[in-house]
């Protein structure tokens, strides 16, 4: 184990992680790279998690925690960063953990080019009373070796989309003026990584596996079904295709891989409003269906689509036709009879 050569600014925002926090902060401290600041960011939190933070910081100087008003995650990854000292920075959620040598890896995979490392991670699902844990690998590639003939739709969604499993240089963040946009929800990653891509960055994927992601059991947002859930994924179909087509020019296979984004991304979003956790009546579900159905962004990469099998040739079908009523009928009928 070496001294690392450069510092890291960790940027971890939190809100009510009191059960989650300490394997995070636990996970920084076992490191085999030392020169980092963790910068733990509170949100307005309710719960002990700052107690918890503290303690940790009263034991180590490189931990900081910074205290301020409830603004959402954005809010409180672009306050972590306006304190950050770092040559680099890593967006770390902290009811997530890392491998003792992610830091190390990652950062010793920059090149002097390289303006961010993007690398695979480990799916956490928690299931009852274990976690299921998933390998999300990626390839090893540069942005300049990426051939645009070729599809990289589940490079690009599984991996390119998120803020945590890639460490960035802090000049490339401050020079260009790269910020999240504050009050946005659910796709504030990938709305991010789309101004990203508009600076013409160099970066590269590297396949290691470090990261662990967890997705709790108790989905929130299912929970909470809102109109701004709804846009919200509703922008995301469409910007994801928009991160396509940065690199695929075969208008082909960009308009394939925008279809099944946008399916697939419709068909979760729809089944996520008839969640037995969701508490809008059947009129307000129909009227956020229309709100999809009705983007013309949304029916284009719909037109593309290719289906394989009855099921998805009908559920197309309505999805094209704006039958919203139908589609209102199928999920509460398939509701009923799983119960």
């Amino acid at each position: 184990m070496t001294k690392g050569k450069e510092l890291l600014s960790i940027v971890m925002p939190v809100y009510n992680v009191e059960q989650y926090i300490s394997t995070a902060i636990e996970s920084v401290l076992n490191q085999d790279y030392y020169d980092w600041e963790l910068l733990i960011v509170d949100d307005g939190t309710l719960d002990n998690s700052i107690e918890i933070a503290n303690q940790y910081a009263d034991k180590d100087s490189r931990i900081r925690v910074l205290r301020k008003e409830n603004g959402g995650l954005s809010d409180a990854r672009n306050f972590g960063l306006e304190h950050a000292c770092g040559e680099f920075v890593h967006f770390f959620d902290s009811d997530d953990f890392i491998s003792p040598s992610f830091y190390s890896n990652v950062i010793s995979s920059f090149s002097p080019q390289d303006d961010f490392v993007i690398c695979g991670y480990y799916k956490d699902i928690e299931s009852n009373n274990h976690v299921i844990s998933k390998e999300m690998r990626c390839v090893d590639i540069h942005s300049f070796n990426i051939d645009p003939n070729i599809s990289y739709r589940e490079l690009f969604v599984s991996h390119f989309n998120y803020a945590w499993n890639k460490i960035f240089r802090f000049k490339f963040l401050i020079n260009n003026n790269l910020r999240y946009k504050k009050g946005l929800s659910i796709i504030e990653d990938k709305e991010f990584m789309s101004r990203v891509l508009k600076c013409k960055p160099q970066f590269k994927f590297v396949n290691y596996l470090g990261y662990h992601y967890l997705v709790r059991k108790r989905f929130t947002l299912n929970n909470n079904v809102t109109d701004d859930f709804v846009e919200c994924n509703t922008r995301g179909i469409v910007l994801q295709k928009e991160i396509l087509s940065y690199f695929c020019k075969n208008r082909e296979l960009l308009d394939h891989d925008g279809a099944i984004i946008a399916f697939d991304g419709i068909r979760w979003t729809i089944n996520c409003l008839f969640n037995t956790s969701s508490c809008q009546t059947l009129k307000k579900k129909k009227e956020n269906i229309d709100y999809i159905l009705t983007r013309n962004a949304i029916q284009e990469q719909l037109s593309f689509l290719k289906t394989r099998g009855l099921k998805d040739s009908f559920y197309k079908y309505l999805l094209q036709h704006k039958m919203s009523y139908v589609i209102c009928l199928i999920h509460k009928l398939s509701k009923i009879i799983n119960k």
